[in-house]
């Protein structure tokens, strides 16, 4: 299954990941990604696209994809 990590010290709520990952990013309560500083979490293999476009909006490069072989 594939993951993905929001950096926290990296994230600054610029929410490009938000308009292209709508479903998988959300903002918090102060506008960042509501998942940052929460560790690696499984992407539904549904998501995955989603996940890499998040990725790639990034102007931070706050999110990082991974996939397990």
């Amino acid at each position: 299954m594939a993951k993905y990590f929001v950096d926290e010290a990296l994230c600054q709520a610029h929410a490009q990941c938000f308009v292209v990952g709508p479903e998988l990013c959300a903002p918090d309560e102060d506008g960042y990604n509501r998942d940052a500083g929460k560790g690696w979490i499984e992407i539904p293999p549904e998501r995955l696209e989603e996940a890499r476009a998040a990725a790639d909006s990034c102007p931070e490069t706050a999110i990082q994809v991974i996939e397990d072989a």
